[in-house]
């Protein structure tokens, strides 16, 4: 099976989020597209979010500095899409429960708006009533249909 190159696609839902927005960033030649569900944009707000929720000393905020390699805080800002959106060629799909609180639907919204000032071709969709884990069959189903109208739109069949 041969994979075409031009026609790659980066999807992730939480830290994979961020994975595909990353990916739209830091290598914007790679992707044709990029789908973001419930992804990180900015890992400084999501450390300092994280922090003042949990606290800097808990497991959680130091498992994820670890992940990162994050020793500093200018290390964080290197690795967070929302501070490169100027190189971003792809479109972006963000998806997003109005509810979560593992990542707040503020990072998102912060992704669009940053996308939008730079002209940047983006869909945001706000899912009402639903959290991280996209736990409502309802919002399951509307989270495809939109990622099948994104696919189809950015990646169509020839």
């Amino acid at each position: 099976c041969e994979i075409d190159a031009t026609r790659v696609c980066i999807v992730g839902a939480s830290f994979g989020g961020y994975s595909a927005l990353a990916g739209a960033a830091l290598h914007p030649d790679a992707y044709r597209c990029a789908a973001s569900i419930a992804g990180i944009g900015d890992l400084g707000l999501f450390l300092s979010e994280e922090a003042r929720l949990y606290g800097r000393a808990s497991a959680g905020f130091e498992d994820l500095r670890s992940q990162l390699g994050a020793s500093d805080g200018d290390k964080i800002l290197a690795m967070s899409p929302a501070r490169h959106v100027a190189a971003i060629k792809a479109p972006i799909l963000l998806i997003h429960g109005d509810k979560d609180t593992v990542v707040l639907p503020s990072q998102s919204q912060l992704m669009a708006d940053r996308l939008k000032a730079a002209g940047k071709p983006h869909e945001l969709v706000i899912l009402a009533d639903e959290n991280h884990y996209l736990t409502r069959t309802a919002t399951r189903i509307q989270t495809l249909e939109a990622l099948e109208r994104f696919l189809a739109k950015n990646l169509p069949v020839n």
